[in-house]
C-alpha cells in the first residue's frame, strides 16, 4: 500500500510539472525574439562637443589627427569605476610600450555623466 502511495504521488507530480510546462510555453511564445522589431539607426560617430573642467568647448576637432580613448564614467563612483580606471590605465600603458605606440599618440578623455556631483 505504502509503495502504491508512494507511486501515485510521483505520477501526481510528474503531471503537475507537465501542466506547469504546458502553461509557461502557451504564455511565452518560443520565437519571441522574432518579434521584436527596431526602430530608428544608432547615430554612432561623427562630429560631438563637449565642456571642459575649463568651462571652454571641447570637440572631435581638438582631437584631430590623434588617436583617443573616451571614458564615461563618475568621479564619485567607490565601487566600479576605480577597477575601471585602474583597467583603463593598464590598458594604455600598455599600448603605449608597444612597438606601434611611435605611430600614434593615444590620448584618453574621462567623460563625466554627473558633472553636478564631479565637480572637484
Amino acid at each position: 500500500m505504502l509503495i502504491i502511495s508512494a507511486l501515485a504521488l510521483a505520477l501526481a507530480y510528474a503531471y503537475m510539472e507537465i501542466q506547469v510546462i504546458r502553461v509557461q510555453k502557451k504564455k511565452k511564445p518560443e520565437n519571441a525574439l522574432a518579434k521584436i522589431t527596431g526602430v530608428g539607426k544608432a547615430q554612432i560617430g561623427g562630429d560631438w562637443k563637449l565642456i571642459g573642467t575649463d568651462g571652454k568647448p571641447f570637440s572631435n576637432k581638438d582631437l584631430e589627427g590623434t588617436y583617443y580613448l573616451i571614458y564615461f564614467g563618475f568621479t564619485h563612483c567607490p565601487d566600479i569605476c576605480p577597477n575601471s580606471l585602474t583597467k583603463l590605465s593598464k590598458a594604455v600603458a600598455r599600448v603605449k610600450k608597444s612597438k606601434e605606440a611611435n605611430f600614434f599618440n593615444l590620448k584618453t578623455i574621462f567623460v563625466s555623466v554627473d558633472p553636478d556631483r564631479d565637480n572637484s
